[in-house]
């Protein structure tokens, strides 16, 4: 009896081994799948990450050179505004000055006017005397 419950242990015992050698051989293979696709993953992430930090390095030199662009643009226009405001300043001293010089001339005009009245009122009565 005891021979035979030995033996069914021993069995049982093989039996077991076998299942976990098995079980360890399924679990290596795995792993080693499982590596094998993550250093293609990585493989592919680092040439995907250099392709796209070579893409960015691009796209920013693109922008700087529009930044350079607008800015450039930018000096002109205020440089323009600059030399408008400038012209529309004298423009408006000698409209000013025109304008001065208008008032004066009108008052002129109107002071002669009054004189040259004057002068004909005293044309009539001195031909009336006469």
């Amino acid at each position: 009896k005891l021979s035979r419950f030995l033996e069914e242990v021993l069995k049982t015992g093989d039996i077991l081994i076998d299942r976990l050698r098995l079980n360890n051989s399924t679990l290596r293979s795995q792993r080693k799948k499982l590596l094998a696709e993550q250093k293609q993953k990585e493989e592919i992430g680092e040439i995907l990450h250099e392709v796209d930090f070579e893409q960015l390095k691009i796209e920013n030199a693109q922008f700087l050179e529009i930044i350079d662009t607008k800015n450039q643009e930018l000096v002109r226009l205020k440089l323009a505004a600059g030399r408008i405001t400038q012209t529309l300043n004298s423009i408006k001293r000698k409209l000013a000055q025109v304008g001065q010089e208008s008032s004066k001339i009108l008052g002129e005009i109107k002071i002669r006017e009054e004189q040259i009245s004057k002068t004909n009122l005293e044309i009539e009565q001195v031909a009336k005397v006469v």
